[in-house]
């Protein structure tokens, strides 16, 4: 194989992952709408994409974004996740029993 139809391979790759981030991205932001429309919570968003660039979303533009301070000053506590809180954690699969037979299967003597 050439190393253009590598480059062209990797290009079309690169292409397809673009899109699919694109598209996930889309979705993200229509959810994080919808759960502000129904329950009317505040929400806002910050992402760094791998290029450098940013995205933000807010459901509320006239609210501006709280400073550390104004989280900390809160008189609620403050409830911080991380991917860890959502890793898969499935739960381990043994191996089952030996299968033993009590009797056997058939009768020898007829």
């Amino acid at each position: 194989m050439t190393s253009i139809a590598k480059g062209e391979r990797k290009g079309k790759a690169d292409r397809t992952q673009q899109e699919q981030i694109r598209k996930r991205r889309h979705n993200l932001f229509k959810r994080l709408k919808e759960f502000n429309d129904r329950y009317d919570i505040s929400i806002w968003l910050t992402m760094e994409m791998p290029s450098g660039r940013i995205y933000t979303f807010n459901t509320n533009p006239e609210r501006r974004i709280p400073t550390e301070e104004e989280i900390t000053a809160n008189k609620l506590p403050v409830v911080r996740k991380t991917p860890a809180d959502y890793a898969s954690s499935l739960p381990t699969i043994r191996d089952p029993p030996p299968f033993m037979l009590q009797r056997p299967l058939y009768d020898s003597n007829p």
